[in-house]
C-alpha cells in the first residue's frame, strides 16, 4: 500500500511540473522548417526571420514585444526558431494571422524564401512540452486511425474532435488514446 502511495505522490508532482512548464511557455511560439541563408544564425539574423514572417503574415509586431529568441539544435536543413513574446494576447493573434494567411493563399502558402531560404513551408505553432508534444503526435496518430476531422493545441494542450457537431476531447494522458472513453 505505502508503494501505490508514493506512485499517486510522484504522479501528482509530475502534472504540477507539467502544468508550471506549459505556463511557462504560454507567450512562446515555435517557427519551423525556417531554411535561413546563414547556416550558423546570430540572434539579429533570428529576428529578421521572425520580423519578415510578421510582415508577410500582417500582424504588427515590435521588437520590443519580443522577450527572447533562439534556434533549437536541428538534425535537417530546417531551423526551428523559438521565440517568446511578451504577452499570452499577441501570440494567439500571430497563430490566427498564420492560418488566416494560409486559408487565403491555398497555392501560395508561407515559405522559407519570405526570409531569403529556399522554397519549403514554414509552420508556426505553440512552443510545446516534451509531454504535450508526444501526446500531440500521438493524438494525430490515433485521430488519423479513428477518422477524427480535427486535432490541434490550445494553450498547450491537445484536442480531438470526430466531427463539426461532435463533443470535444481534451487528451490529458497516452492511455486516453487506446481506452474506451476516447471513442467520442
Amino acid at each position: 500500500m505505502r508503494t501505490q502511495a508514493l506512485l499517486e505522490r510522484v504522479a501528482k508532482v509530475e502534472a504540477a511540473t507539467e502544468d508550471i512548464d506549459r505556463r511557462s511557455r504560454s507567450s512562446t511560439l515555435e517557427f519551423r522548417n525556417i531554411r535561413l541563408p546563414n547556416k550558423t544564425p546570430c540572434v539579429e539574423d533570428l529576428l529578421t526571420a521572425v520580423t519578415c514572417i510578421f510582415k508577410a503574415i500582417s500582424v504588427d509586431v515590435n521588437k520590443s514585444d519580443i522577450y527572447d529568441i533562439y534556434k533549437l539544435p536541428s538534425r535537417s536543413d530546417g531551423v526551428t526558431i523559438v521565440c517568446r513574446l511578451n504577452s499570452v494576447l499577441l501570440k494567439v493573434k500571430i497563430l490566427q494571422a498564420f492560418k488566416d494567411y494560409n486559408r487565403r493563399n491555398i497555392n501560395n502558402k508561407l515559405y522559407s524564401t519570405i526570409v531569403g531560404g529556399s522554397q519549403h513551408p514554414v509552420y508556426i505553432g505553440e512552443h510545446l512540452t516534451p509531454q504535450s508534444r508526444r501526446l500531440f503526435y500521438l493524438a494525430r496518430e490515433y485521430a488519423k486511425a479513428e477518422n477524427y476531422k480535427y486535432c490541434w493545441t490550445s494553450g498547450g494542450r491537445v484536442m480531438l474532435r470526430k466531427a463539426d457537431n461532435t463533443k470535444l476531447v481534451m487528451v490529458t494522458s497516452e492511455g486516453q488514446l487506446s481506452g474506451p472513453q476516447s471513442k467520442n
